[in-house]
Order: C-alpha cells, then structure tokens, then sequence
C-alpha cells in the first residue's frame, strides 16, 4: 500500500457565519456610580446587572411559532 493511500481524508469545516461584532476602546457602564470595565463584545452601555432585562436564547434554543417558549419559572422581573 502507497503511504499516500494512509493519509486520513477529510474535508474543511464550514464557517459558521460573520464573526461577532466588537467595540473599540475602553468602555465602562453608564450606571452612576458602577466602575465596571465593559467587554468589546458587549453591545450595550451597561453592565449586566445594571442593563434592562431582556429574553436569553441559551444553547441556540429559539422559540418557534408552533412551539412557543414556557413562561419564565422565576415570573416578571423589574429592574432595581
């Protein structure tokens, strides 16, 4: 057997879309008083416990319309 025909084969993994959006520079929450340092990821101006609640897709769970998403076992919350 040639040693070229014991090379594993395969193929190149596919992107898996555009890279996340990044913010320049050295950011921090616009809460008075809060010092935190914000990542170049974060998209917002505030920090997470100061930022307003929001719906939180986890492990790439969406809702679909034929299967909406089940209330949230913690009920309504309310920003401090």
């Amino acid at each position: 057997m040639a040693r070229h025909e014991e090379a594993i084969r395969g193929t190149v993994y596919p992107q898996h879309g555009p890279r996340p959006r990044r913010i320049d520079g050295e950011r921090h929450c616009a809460e008075a008083g809060c010092d935190t340092k914000l990542s170049t990821y974060n998209r917002t101006s505030y920090c997470w416990i100061h930022e307003a609640p929001h719906p939180f897709v986890l492990d790439g769970v969406r809702p679909r319309k034929d299967r909406p998403m089940p209330p949230d076992p913690m009920g309504p919350r309310r920003v401090a």
